[in-house]
């Protein structure tokens, strides 16, 4: 099992990412491309940052990006 499996907040990322790409498969074609590309590239940003936190000494920096996500 890798390092991050574990933890709740990459869990509820994975959740989230999971729920918002269903939802977004519902939506028209148009709002897919648009509205839909920016969810998940929002939601990989958020599972980057959580990652990149969890791998590090210094994780305020990658927790801060959250915040600004």
């Amino acid at each position: 099992m890798a390092r991050y499996e574990h933890l709740p907040i990459f869990k509820a990322a994975l959740d989230c990412s999971v729920l918002i790409e269903n939802q977004v498969n519902a939506f028209s074609r148009a709002h897919r491309f648009s509205i839909g590309a920016d969810l998940r590239s929002h939601l990989q940003q958020i599972l980057f940052c959580v990652l990149s936190a969890q791998s590090c000494d210094k994780k305020v920096p990658y927790l801060d990006k959250l915040y600004a996500a």
